[in-house]
Protein backbone atom coordinates (compact mmCIF):
# COMPACT_ATOMS: atom_id res chain seq x y z
CA UNK A 1 0.00 0.00 0.00
CA UNK A 2 1.47 3.37 -0.91
CA UNK A 3 1.43 6.46 1.61
CA UNK A 4 1.27 10.25 0.84
CA UNK A 5 4.54 11.35 0.80
CA UNK A 6 5.73 15.13 1.57
CA UNK A 7 7.76 16.22 -1.99
CA UNK A 8 8.96 19.91 -1.59
CA UNK A 9 9.62 21.54 1.23
CA UNK A 10 12.05 24.93 1.33
CA UNK A 11 12.70 27.27 4.33
CA UNK A 12 13.45 31.33 3.84
CA UNK A 13 17.19 32.05 5.48
CA UNK A 14 16.87 35.37 7.77
CA UNK A 15 19.33 37.69 6.87
CA UNK A 16 21.61 39.16 4.02
CA UNK A 17 24.90 39.80 5.45
CA UNK A 18 28.54 38.59 3.58
CA UNK A 19 29.23 35.19 3.47
CA UNK A 20 31.68 35.27 6.51
CA UNK A 21 29.33 36.62 8.99
CA UNK A 22 26.05 35.29 8.13
CA UNK A 23 24.15 33.77 11.57
CA UNK A 24 22.84 30.50 11.79
CA UNK A 25 19.65 30.21 9.58
CA UNK A 26 16.33 29.85 10.81
CA UNK A 27 13.00 29.22 8.99
CA UNK A 28 10.84 31.86 7.87
CA UNK A 29 8.40 29.65 6.17
CA UNK A 30 7.67 26.53 4.85
CA UNK A 31 6.33 25.12 1.70
CA UNK A 32 4.59 21.34 1.37
CA UNK A 33 3.23 20.20 -1.30
CA UNK A 34 2.20 16.81 -3.50
CA UNK A 35 2.12 16.16 -6.95
CA UNK A 36 -1.14 14.69 -6.38
CA UNK A 37 -0.38 10.86 -7.08
CA UNK A 38 0.75 9.24 -3.51
CA UNK A 39 4.14 8.52 -5.27
CA UNK A 40 7.67 9.40 -4.29
CA UNK A 41 8.16 13.24 -4.96
CA UNK A 42 11.42 14.71 -4.21
CA UNK A 43 13.10 18.24 -4.45
CA UNK A 44 16.37 17.66 -5.95
CA UNK A 45 18.20 21.58 -6.28
CA UNK A 46 17.76 24.78 -4.65
CA UNK A 47 19.51 28.10 -5.57
CA UNK A 48 18.90 31.24 -4.29
CA UNK A 49 18.59 34.67 -6.49
CA UNK A 50 20.76 37.86 -6.04
CA UNK A 51 17.77 38.89 -3.81
CA UNK A 52 17.62 35.77 -1.98
CA UNK A 53 14.39 34.32 -3.10
CA UNK A 54 14.64 30.68 -3.35
CA UNK A 55 14.62 28.63 -6.68
CA UNK A 56 13.50 24.76 -6.26
CA UNK A 57 13.77 22.32 -9.06
CA UNK A 58 11.70 19.41 -8.26
CA UNK A 59 10.61 15.68 -9.56
CA UNK A 60 6.80 15.08 -9.20
CA UNK A 61 4.37 12.32 -10.12
CA UNK A 62 1.00 13.95 -10.76
CA UNK A 63 -2.26 12.26 -10.90
CA UNK A 64 -2.14 10.92 -13.84
CA UNK A 65 0.89 9.19 -13.39
CA UNK A 66 3.42 11.45 -15.27
CA UNK A 67 6.80 12.03 -13.63
CA UNK A 68 7.26 15.72 -14.52
CA UNK A 69 9.98 18.29 -13.76
CA UNK A 70 8.94 21.29 -11.70
CA UNK A 71 10.57 25.02 -11.22
CA UNK A 72 9.27 27.09 -8.81
CA UNK A 73 10.88 30.52 -7.20
CA UNK A 74 9.82 31.96 -4.10
CA UNK A 75 10.03 35.01 -2.46
CA UNK A 76 12.74 35.18 0.54
CA UNK A 77 10.21 36.49 2.88
CA UNK A 78 7.37 35.37 2.48
CA UNK A 79 7.31 31.94 0.73
CA UNK A 80 4.63 33.11 -2.11
CA UNK A 81 5.67 31.60 -5.41
CA UNK A 82 6.94 33.70 -7.94
CA UNK A 83 7.04 32.15 -10.64
CA UNK A 84 6.48 28.33 -11.70
CA UNK A 85 7.15 26.30 -14.98
CA UNK A 86 6.94 22.92 -15.40
CA UNK A 87 8.14 20.33 -17.89
CA UNK A 88 5.58 17.62 -18.82
CA UNK A 89 6.82 13.28 -18.87
CA UNK A 90 4.29 10.59 -19.55
CA UNK A 91 3.71 7.56 -17.12
CA UNK A 92 6.99 5.64 -18.61
CA UNK A 93 8.81 8.24 -19.75
CA UNK A 94 9.58 10.78 -16.58
CA UNK A 95 11.89 13.87 -16.50
CA UNK A 96 14.33 14.10 -13.85
CA UNK A 97 16.53 17.26 -12.88
CA UNK A 98 20.34 17.35 -13.65
CA UNK A 99 21.54 20.22 -12.61
CA UNK A 100 20.82 24.07 -12.42
CA UNK A 101 22.87 27.23 -12.06
CA UNK A 102 22.83 30.70 -12.64
CA UNK A 103 25.18 32.28 -15.82
CA UNK A 104 26.88 35.37 -15.59
CA UNK A 105 23.97 36.93 -16.93
CA UNK A 106 21.36 36.12 -14.38
CA UNK A 107 19.52 33.59 -16.21
CA UNK A 108 18.52 30.29 -14.64
CA UNK A 109 19.82 27.07 -16.39
CA UNK A 110 18.88 23.69 -16.26
CA UNK A 111 20.05 20.97 -17.14
CA UNK A 112 17.45 17.70 -17.02
CA UNK A 113 17.45 14.10 -18.91
CA UNK A 114 14.15 12.61 -20.73
CA UNK A 115 13.47 9.34 -19.46
CA UNK A 116 12.76 6.28 -22.10
CA UNK A 117 12.52 6.46 -25.86
CA UNK A 118 10.84 9.49 -27.77
CA UNK A 119 10.40 9.05 -31.23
Amino acid sequence: MRHPRTLLAAAALVGALPAAALPAPSTGWELVTDGGAFEADAGVKALTDASGNVVLAAEVTDRFHNGNLLVTKLDRGTGNTIWSHSVLGTPDKGVVVGGMVWDHAGHLLIGGTRLGCFG
